[in-house]
């Protein structure tokens, strides 16, 4: 490094603070010596051994660079660092994020993660290789190349809605690379927004030849297949992202939904342990992935597979987390199965008891082993309170004409058709 670059690493490093991710003591502290030793203000560094301190660290000081551990206590740093850049979006242009990373795989899927991620430093690393890695990434971004120069001007064109202008500056960034992947990712976008649909797909597909997993390339072709409503190619595709890149709950609800579209039920299974892993989830990927195992629960019951439709329907009981609904769902899945021991078990995961949901699905249970009689009282006691609901009226109504009520079934074939089907919500 020569001393000019010093002085460029020392004065970027000074004026910025730091926080080190990563769940060895050992690690931060060698780590946090040598960025004093390049320059970096001692009190300016922050530590933090869990994702949860980093992101309380990172509220409260905005650090300008990170370093952060790839997997950090079995939770994603990727998952960490590109979040900031998309919450911070403008002010992370200035941030430095750097992944540390414990193998190759690892480390090419940072490199992957291109714009997310400035740098990456593989485990064990040398302090010339820190030295290298830092100063190489702190002057891409202060003195940035010809080719990240018109990459950022096409953006500004693109921003502007200036599509022709933004086209010219991808297509002379990528003859000053000999891997532009990211010049073809916005050469792709250029033609999605302009629905130039061919040319996006080729320049997407262009940019994987330089990079297979470029995690850019890969979300812009998924999101031109899905608005293409190529949903069979759009899964292959997101399993892809799926499989190198953390998760997220809007592209998991996706991957959920097109597994289901295009028939792949047994890999729900293995959508369902990183819906596990992860540490949010918003509702509406609640609700696609108890809905997904659902009918997968139905698939597997349909297909003479009893054990694996009673597994999905019961983890289907787990993600619901106490929602009513999908809790019935589970039950009458169960039951059509003829899982009963197993509905019961659902049954007992209901955190409200005096709602429809719980009332409808305790009775579906009771009817399949309690005496004709008190299934006829318990059901007509369940309408007479306003439970209008179309199962209790299928498990009534063949049950009377049974045992010699035609007139009480006929009653209650004539409220179905009036369209009285009045199901309360638990």
């Amino acid at each position: 490094m020569t001393e000019k670059q010093e002085d460029l690493v020392a004065q970027y490093l000074s004026a910025s603070d730091v926080l080190i991710v990563d769940e060895g003591m050992s690690a931060r502290v060698g780590l946090k010596k040598a960025l004093v030793d390049m320059g970096a203000a001692l009190e300016k560094i922050h530590l933090a051994s869990t994702l949860e301190e980093a992101e309380e660290t990172i509220r409260q000081k905005r650090p300008r660079v990170v370093f952060c551990d790839f997997e950090i206590r079995g939770k994603s740093g990727l998952a960490l660092l590109q979040k900031q850049r998309s919450e911070r979006a403008s002010e992370s242009r200035e941030c430095l994020f750097v992944i540390v990373a414990s193998n190759t795989s690892q480390s090419a899927v940072a490199q992957a993660a291109e714009e997310d991620i400035d740098a990456y430093l593989l485990k064990p690393y040398t302090l010339a290789g820190l030295n290298q890695s830092v100063r190489r990434a702190v002057t891409l971004k202060v003195k940035p190349p010809e080719y990240l120069q018109l990459i950022e001007s096409g953006k500004r064109q693109l921003d502007a809605g200036d599509i022709p202008h933004a086209l010219e500056d991808f297509h002379r960034a990528m003859t000053m690379d000999a891997k532009p992947a990211l010049a073809c990712f916005y050469e792709g976008l250029a033609h999605f927004r302009a629905s130039l649909l061919d040319g996006s797909e080729f320049s997407y597909k262009k940019g994987l030849t330089f990079n297979t997993i470029h995690y850019k390339c890969l979300v812009g072709l998924f999101d031109l297949l899905m608005s293409t409503k190529k949903f069979p190619d759009a899964y292959e595709v997101v399993k892809r992202i799926s499989k190198f890149f953390p998760a997220n709950p809007e592209r998991l609800s996706a991957v959920l939904w097109l597994a289901v579209q295009t028939g792949h039920y047994a890999e729900v299974e293995k959508f369902y342990q990183d819906f596990v892993a992860m540490d949010r989830r918003n509702e509406e990927l609640i609700r696609c992935i108890c809905a997904a195992l659902l009918v997968c629960a139905k698939h597997f019951f349909l297909q003479g597979d009893p054990a694996h439709g009673a597994s999905m329907a019961q983890k289907a009981a787990l993600a619901a987390a106490g929602r009513a609904y999908f809790l019935r769902k589970g039950v009458e899945v169960l039951l059509e199965g003829g899982c009963l021991r197993e509905a019961k078990e659902v049954l007992k995961r209901f955190t409200q008891t005096d709602g429809a949901h719980f009332a409808v699905a305790s009775f579906l249970v009771a009817a399949k082993e309690e005496p004709w009689t008190a299934v006829v009282e318990r059901g007509t006691k369940l309408l007479d309170q306003g439970v209008r609901d179309q199962e209790v009226r299928q498990v009534l109504i063949p049950l009377l004409r049974e045992h010699g009520m035609e007139r009480r079934a006929e009653d209650l074939e004539a409220e179905a058709r009036g369209g009285a089907d009045g199901r309360k919500a638990a």
